[in-house]
Parts: structure tokens; C-alpha cells; sequence
């Protein structure tokens, strides 16, 4: 059985805070979650519509996956999961280790292990890098449809796009996509230097490269810019300890790990707290 799954998470923490989830038969589940040990920001809030207020009353992680496993195994049959990229993966791990029954790390585990990214498959069908869920949705069904970061509407929206993944030929999708493929190969054409764009990773160092800050200067970028600037990993990690974990978080996570991941952030240019943290090493 195909499952099309979506989470929202806090910002920094990656905590699951909603899930929504439709079968390939229509059937839907979706739940708030609240965080353990993050809390959540405004920029989620604008973002997703979801509230301290609404968290405050919403399900712990344990009892929502507890239900989401009974839900999805009401029989024999090992379950597909779908989503629209792997960013979920990292929520569903960190949430995992806020779980504490065999039932919910159970569904997490395997989830963090089986997901299937449906936006690569896509991408390959289409041959363009990356393209988002909305936009494939508005161009596949000619809408002008505003994505709200609902986790149930995108994962509806994710079905829907499978759906059409499934009853189209690559003719016809490549067709049905053809205005969004012509203005990718132009914006890729016409820039400058950057092509991966949405990696931004090329892009970051170079704005940080071109600060002039002293070699061994850590760093956490936003939108490509100088956010946060510190002078060794232990600094870094005390920052990162008092103001993104709330006061339980911080109780049940040593200042030693934050540092380890956010020196393994630099060393592999990817995200810690889901935020990006650069080195400053020296000019080649």
C-alpha cells in the first residue's frame, strides 16, 4: 500500500510538529505534534499557521506515532512511503529519539529508512534539477494554487502529483510542464556563476569568503548571509544550546554533541538544527 506523507517541523530542533499522511485509497490522517525539547518560532508560525496555543494542547510524539502505526499496518502488507524530497527524513529521526514506545520508533525507524523521494523521480522524468511540489501540481493541473504548509493539503497535494505521475505518459508530462522547464533552462542559462541555486552551499561560502573573517571562524549563514559568527566550536555550541533548546531540551542534551554536529555540518555541508553553519578555512 502507497502512503504520501508530509511533516512540518520546528525551525532550528527539526521536531515534528504535524503530520499528514493520505493511502493510495483516499484515507487520510493528520495530527499536530508537540515538541520535546524545541519550541516553536514565529517565522514557523507565519509560515504553517501552527501556534504555541495549538501545540500546548496537542498529542506527544509517542501517542501521535503510536496511532499512526496503528493506522498504517492494519494488515500484512509492508507499506510504500512517498514524500516530495528527504528534508523529512531528518525531522523523523530527531522526533524519533523523542519517542519512547516500541510501536512509535517502530513506524519512525522504518519511515526514516523507506522513504521514497517522488520529486527525484519526477525531476528525472522532466530532466531538470529540482522543481517544488507546488509548482509541479499548478503546472500539471493549470492552477495557480497558494501552497499553505498544511502537512495533510501538501500531502494530498503529493497524491495528487503521483496520480497524474502514473496516468500520464512522459509525452504528455513533459508537455503539461513545458512553460516550467523553458523558464528553468532560461534562469539556469542567464546566471552568472551559481548554478545550484537551491543548494546555495557555492553561494554561502562566497559571501562569507568575501566578509574577510579570520580563518577558523564558525558561522551560520541565512538566505546566503552573515547570521552568527563565533570564534571556536565550543562558543558555537554554547549559542546554539541557549537559544535554540528550551530549558527541558537542554537537560537532555550535552554541550560535547551539539559540538559534534555542527563541526560534522561543516565538514559535510549540511545542516545542523536546521540551520547552516560554514567554516572559514583558507583561501586555495
Amino acid at each position: 500500500m502507497n502512503y504520501y506523507v508530509d511533516f512540518e517541523a520546528t525551525q532550528y530542533a527539526g521536531e515534528i510538529i504535524s503530520i499528514g499522511c493520505i493511502r493510495e485509497d483516499g484515507e487520510t490522517f493528520y495530527s499536530l505534534v508537540a515538541p520535546v525539547t524545541s519550541k516553536i518560532t514565529p517565522f514557523i508560525t507565519n509560515l504553517t499557521g501552527i501556534t504555541k496555543e495549538m501545540l500546548d494542547t496537542a498529542l506527544d510524539p509517542t501517542t501521535v506515532f503510536n496511532s499512526f502505526y496503528d493506522w498504517v499496518w492494519k494488515d500484512d502488507d509492508l507499506p510504500t512511503f512517498y514524500t516530495w524530497g528527504l528534508t523529512d527524513i531528518d525531522f523523523i529521526r530527531r522526533t524519533f529519539y523523542r519517542t519512547d514506545s516500541k510501536k512509535a520508533r517502530t513506524i519512525l525507524g522504518y519511515m526514516s529508512g523507506a522513504i521514497k523521494d517522488l520529486s527525484d523521480k519526477f525531476c528525472k522524468l522532466i530532466k531538470v534539477d529540482s522543481c517544488s511540489l507546488v509548482k509541479a501540481y499548478n503546472n500539471l493541473f493549470s492552477s495557480n494554487y497558494i501552497q499553505t504548509h498544511n502537512s495533510l493539503d501538501d500531502a494530498v497535494m503529493l497524491w495528487d502529483v503521483a496520480n497524474q505521475m502514473d496516468v500520464l505518459s512522459t509525452e504528455e508530462l513533459l508537455s503539461k510542464m513545458e512553460y516550467f522547464i523553458k523558464e528553468r533552462n532560461k534562469n539556469n542559462c542567464s546566471s552568472k556563476k551559481f548554478v545550484k541555486v537551491d543548494n546555495k552551499e557555492t553561494e554561502v561560502l562566497k559571501s562569507l569568503t568575501d566578509c574577510n573573517l579570520p580563518v577558523g571562524t564558525i558561522c551560520i549563514a541565512k538566505r546566503g548571509k552573515l547570521f552568527k559568527q563565533f570564534t571556536s566550536f565550543t562558543e558555537a555550541a554554547a549559542w546554539t544550546l541557549e537559544n535554540v533548546f528550551t530549558e527541558k531540551g537542554r537537560k537532555n542534551v550535552a554541550l560535547e554533541s551539539i559540538e559534534r554536529g555542527i563541526k560534522k555540518a561543516c565538514n559535510q555541508q549540511k545542516l545542523y538544527c536546521s540551520m547552516r553553519w560554514v567554516l572559514i578555512r583558507e583561501k586555495k
